[in-house]
């Protein structure tokens, strides 16, 4: 039996992964500054846990097929015992700059999942905005870029399973820092 409220819990821990999404540079009263954008987002490895974690890992399956413009669809359906028959939800993906055909396929399936609640709740994610240090980060053709020392996925991440407190602490040599706080002031208990 498929535990549609499980699918559709805020996913937390091991499930989430932080990627840079932007990176802007500004001047504020004479000092430049450069901030970072980063997004909470899952994997498709988290969408397949969550399906087999639901509904049981004999209980679902996928399909992928291109539509007539060419754009490819995933469906995933999950075996409904009490209608004795699958019932399916779909989406498209889009390639990657990174592994194109891979990523599309891992697109669509995770944004299938979304249609089937998985993940749908980093949808009210805090906006994570980071200042970034000159090592962060480096110019090229006019853009700021970040350098392969800036690593969200590498800190310590900190979320409550409401996604209203998320911390991140970053290491600097031997020592922690906190760099994101969405709830500064909270009190802990």
């Amino acid at each position: 039996m498929i535990d549609i409220k499980k699918l559709q819990e805020p996913l937390t821990g091991e499930y989430l992964d932080f990627k840079i999404s932007q990176i802007i540079k500004g001047n504020s009263e004479g000092i430049l500054t450069v901030w970072a954008s980063i997004l909470c987002y899952i994997d498709a490895r988290a969408v397949m846990k969550a399906l087999d974690e639901a509904a049981g890992s004999m209980n679902w399956q996928v399909t992928y097929q291109r539509d007539t413009n060419g754009v490819l669809q995933c469906s995933i359906g999950i075996w409904d015992e009490d209608k004795k028959q699958w019932v399916w939800k779909t989406s498209n993906g889009t390639a990657s700059e990174f592994e194109a055909e891979k990523g599309e396929y891992s697109d669509a399936f995770k944004r299938a999942g979304f249609m089937w609640g998985i993940g749908r709740k980093l949808y009210d994610f805090p906006a994570i905005w980071v200042q970034l240090n000159e090592h962060d980060y480096y110019e090229k053709d006019g853009k700021v870029k970040a350098s392969s020392k800036l690593r969200p996925n590498d800190w310590r991440w900190t979320v409550s399973p409401d996604y209203k407190d998320v911390k991140a602490e970053r290491k600097y040599g031997n020592s922690w820092k906190e760099v994101f706080n969405n709830n500064p002031y909270k009190k802990e208990k």
